[in-house]
């Protein structure tokens, strides 16, 4: 079969995940698609056709001058949701706090959020980013790969400016541009676009008309293929419940609570606390395994305090702590014919067999949803001194989308210590409580619960080279 090749740059987590995998392989290979990656230099294996060096730094470079920082922080606010309100007032906050001179922070703040309200202001972005974008850092090698399509994650906003930048370059040269959104909240809380891609796969009907509303990308460009990045969720597991926690040294005999860690580090303290109270005779958790996944952001998992959170739940019998980068997808890993990729990512495991979760409105709360996980999220703080209203839970709970009606009917939103102690109650007497209510959030915003928005994917990328073709 006559290949047509597709470069997929890989920058960020969630691309990994999303983007990086022997079924995405499997799949594209069936549609005639030949997935060339894109990787930094430091990962870049040698002799291996499927790969290629993204020149990450070239576009960082780009990034760095000060109009193209202007640009990103313009565009991270001009999308008006409660999620970036929110934002830009703790934004102003934290920057005249921490001034040296109060009226120059105050005269930015104003000068941003005149600017940010402006009609011209997208085009004359565009103009100036397309001034910077250089056509030929990549050229040389696509035309080496006979790169047909580039298929890259988000629309050149807040954390995809990489992608973006590589989306900008590949119009120059004439190739078709597919992009695929990788997380729910993207088009709510990272910015608006710097590009309009030939088309935009989005996850349902609701991103859909988010995508029409917030970013003004023309309907007949959306197509609606469900999250790839979900789709390992609609495979098998390897292991039966028993086996799976007996492996990780926890009881089978009892019910287990999976806590997904928070960014901010005081919420690790909290978290113990509760525990210590709750495990007490006759506590909701006295006989009860404890998953405990810290958040997989460096400034967690260096954290000195992490392993004294650690050494004081070793004290505990039946807990296990799991590794996120570890025990990850998110992370990247060659792909190898010989790989086998029944469970690099124990994540699917704890989903589909812990009993409820703990969490703070992360994107695990609609992977829980989809693996039908009861989920109670934390909406309250105790301790907010000199911590940045950004990284408080309350900040959080009151974003656009962790308002969303269906997402709160799946969950349980707790304010108080009182509160999630009755939730947990509730959860652990029965599994099956708001069970319907999380299939309806999940298939609101994943569009299709059948696992096969990969495949969706690659006849979306085959439609945009034969279009491309014709024209």
């Amino acid at each position: 079969m006559n290949l047509q090749h597709i470069a997929i740059p890989l920058h960020g987590k969630m691309v990994n995940r999303s983007l990086h995998s022997k079924k995405l392989l499997e799949k594209f290979h069936a549609q005639g698609l030949e997935p060339v990656f894109y990787v930094e230099k430091s990962v870049l294996p040698s002799g291996n056709p499927n790969y290629a060096e993204l020149h990450s730094e070239q576009y960082q470079q780009i990034l760095k001058k000060p109009f193209m920082q202007l640009s990103s922080n313009l565009r991270w606010f001009m999308v008006k949701t409660q999620s970036t309100e929110s934002r830009i007032r703790n934004m102003i906050s934290d920057a005249v706090w921490s001034a040296d001179n109060l009226h120059q922070a105050l005269l930015k703040a104003m000068s941003l959020n005149i600017l940010r309200n402006a009609k011209f202001l997208s085009t004359f972005l565009s103009i100036g980013e397309n001034f910077y974008c250089k056509d030929k850092i990549h050229a040389e090698s696509w035309k080496q790969n006979k790169i047909e399509c580039v298929l890259v994650s988000g629309i050149g906003s807040r954390d995809f400016e990489i992608g973006g930048l590589f989306a900008k370059e590949a119009f120059k040269q004439n190739i078709a541009v597919v992009s695929t959104i990788t997380n729910y909240d993207n088009l709510l809380s990272k910015g608006y676009r710097s590009f309009v891609p030939d088309f935009l796969a989005v996850w349902s009907e609701k991103m859909r008309q988010q995508a029409i509303k917030f970013m003004d990308i023309p309907a007949s460009r959306i197509v609606i293929t469900g999250p790839t990045v979900f789709d390992r969720y609609f495979e098998p597991l390897q292991e039966t419940r028993n086996e799976f926690l007996s492996r990780l040294g926890l009881d089978p005999s009892q019910k287990t609570l999976f806590y997904a860690g928070h960014t901010s580090i005081v919420t690790y303290f909290d978290f113990l606390s509760l525990v210590m109270n709750f495990r007490k005779p006759g506590g909701v958790l006295e006989k009860c395994n404890l998953i405990i996944r810290p958040y997989p952001h460096a400034k967690v998992l260096d954290w000195a305090g992490l392993r004294f959170f650690k050494a004081k739940l070793a004290e505990l019998a039946n807990v296990y702590i799991s590794d996120p980068l570890e025990s990850s997808s998110d992370t990247f890993n060659l792909l190898s014919n010989n790989q086998d990729e029944k469970s690099s990512d124990e994540l699917h495991s704890i989903l589909k067999y812990s009993d409820v979760m703990i969490n703070y409105f992360s994107t695990l709360g609609l992977e829980a949803a989809i693996c039908d996980l009861p989920t109670i999220h934390i909406g309250y703080d105790k301790f907010t001194y000199q911590i940045s209203p950004m990284a408080w839970s309350s900040t959080g709970a009151r974003n656009a989308h962790n308002q969303d009606p269906q997402r709160r009917a799946a969950s349980r939103v707790v304010g108080s210590d009182a509160e999630l102690e009755t939730a947990l109650t509730a959860y652990l007497e029965n599994r099956s409580l708001d069970h319907e209510a999380r299939y309806e959030y999940a298939l609101s915003e994943c569009g299709h619960l059948d696992g096969k928005a990969t495949e969706r994917l690659a006849s979306l990328v085959v439609n945009a080279i034969n279009k491309k073709r014709k024209q």
